[in-house]
């Protein structure tokens, strides 16, 4: 410390001031790392929330043609039973067979998992954190319940007369299922991408 500093000040004086100095010193270098790694954090952050509005945002679009699918296939459906049951489904086009039509949806997660995977949702408030939490839970049980359907789904493309009124009453509640699930989650993506177009720190494009 210079002389004049050291001037009239007892040793000790002198090195407690040294010694805040230099504790002040520290502290300042730990705050702006600090600063930085949260700068970092908040951007990880911010990113991952990009990433996961424009897969739920794609997820939605196709989930649409899928439900649009779904409403024209359940439109007139027992019209068109008799006339699909009587078709061999190794001639039959793709547009014909039960399991072509009854296509459960499957989303991708793959931008929330890496979220997950990378810790950065702990930096996300909380508000947002429950909507996409919602919106890939309802996903995943959908994709459940389409799991256990496609096990025994390309057996109905071969219909047993004698229980054809069976198939006619199984196919058409899965339908329905479909058709609800497809809705629910359609509200779901909805909100959550309201939500997150509400964030202050994302750069989205809408639509």
């Amino acid at each position: 410390m210079p002389a004049t500093i050291r001037k009239g000040f007892p040793v000790w004086a002198t090195l407690f001031i040294e010694f805040l100095l230099v504790i002040a010193a520290v502290m300042l270098a730990l705050w702006a790392g600090e600063w930085v790694k949260s700068n970092e954090r908040k951007q990880s952050a911010a990113t991952a929330l990009e990433n996961i509005y424009y897969e739920i945002r794609g997820n939605k679009q196709y989930l649409e043609q899928l439900h649009q699918r779904h409403k024209d296939y359940a439109e007139n459906f027992d019209e068109r039973f008799d006339v699909m049951v009587a078709l061999d489904p190794l001639e039959a086009s793709s547009e014909e067979v039960w399991s072509a039509n009854l296509i459960p949806f499957r989303g991708w997660d793959a931008a929330w998992r890496l979220a997950q995977a990378g810790g950065v949702l702990s930096e996300v408030n909380y508000e947002y954190a429950v909507a996409i939490t919602s919106a890939y839970g309802i996903q995943e049980i959908y994709a459940d319940y389409g799991k256990e359907y496609l096990s025994v789904a390309f057996n109905l493309d071969y219909v047993d007369p004698d229980k054809k009124d069976q198939v006619r009453d199984s196919i058409k509640a899965t339908l329905a299922s479909f058709i609800i699930f497809n809705q629910t989650l359609l509200n779901q993506y909805d909100q959550t991408l309201t939500k997150l177009e509400e964030h202050p720190d994302l750069n989205i494009t809408k639509n």
